[in-house]
C-alpha cells in the first residue's frame, strides 16, 4: 500500500519533470526504494 502512495507522488512530480526518468530510476533501484523516495522528496 505504501508503495502505491509513493508511486503516485512520483508520478505527480514526474509530470512536472520527466516521468519516464522517474520510472526508470525506480525500476533500476528496486533494492534502494527508500533512497529513491528521499531523492524525490528532497
Amino acid at each position: 500500500m505504501l508503495a502505491l502512495i509513493v508511486v503516485r507522488k512520483m508520478f505527480v512530480r514526474g509530470f512536472n519533470g520527466n516521468p519516464l526518468a522517474c520510472i526508470k530510476q525506480w525500476e533500476r533501484d528496486k533494492n534502494g526504494r527508500l533512497e529513491v523516495v528521499k531523492n524525490i522528496l528532497s
